[in-house]
């Protein structure tokens, strides 16, 4: 063998070697971005799971803590007492995240705001007569917000209402 065919083989043999990791390389590169796309599209359905997981949290504690205040309130609609209503809602509507509060009387009028203009009132003038209508709390997500209502229900008819909005906490994620 000659000196000129065993430099063609050598340069041959170092082309394909670097023909070889190059394709080695482009095909870990190919399976690289693959996987990238995969983990990215698995990591926003997991960000839409876990927001749509405290939505669902933050209802549950809307319709936990409008019980109570549905309770305080009616206690106070039997005896009269606005003072201590307004007191009640000013200091709810403090907590982060809370809109506005607002209790109706049995004609759907607003005795009690945490938006004193809306007082005395009809409630069409904050939303719509069906959220009032409904003999149990209810609970619903409309855009970035939820809305609870629940009625006041006295010894042998319904008081009024106890209507909530409530902004939903935004994810942020990192």
């Amino acid at each position: 063998m000659d000196v000129k065919t065993s430099k063609k083989s050598i340069l041959i043999l170092i082309f394909i070697g670097i023909a070889l990791i190059a394709g080695i390389w482009i095909w870990k590169e190919m399976q690289l971005r693959s996987l990238q796309k995969e983990t990215d599209k698995h990591s926003t359905e997991i960000k839409k799971q876990y927001a749509q997981l405290m939505l669902e949290m933050q209802s549950q504690d809307l319709r936990a803590i409008i019980k109570p205040l549905v309770w305080a309130v009616r206690a106070e609609m039997l005896k009269n007492n606005l003072n201590d209503i307004n007191f009640y809602i000013n200091e709810l509507v403090k907590e982060q995240g809370f809109q506005f509060i607002v209790i109706t009387d049995d004609k759907n009028l607003i005795i009690s705001s945490t938006n004193k203009k809306w007082e005395g009132k009809p409630f069409e003038t904050v939303g719509l007569t069906s959220d009032l209508s409904s003999d149990s709390t209810i609970v619903k997500t409309v855009s970035n917000t939820i809305l609870a209502s629940a009625p006041i229900m006295g010894f042998n008819k319904r008081l009024g209402t106890v209507f909530i909005s409530f902004d939903v906490v935004p994810l942020i994620f990192k």
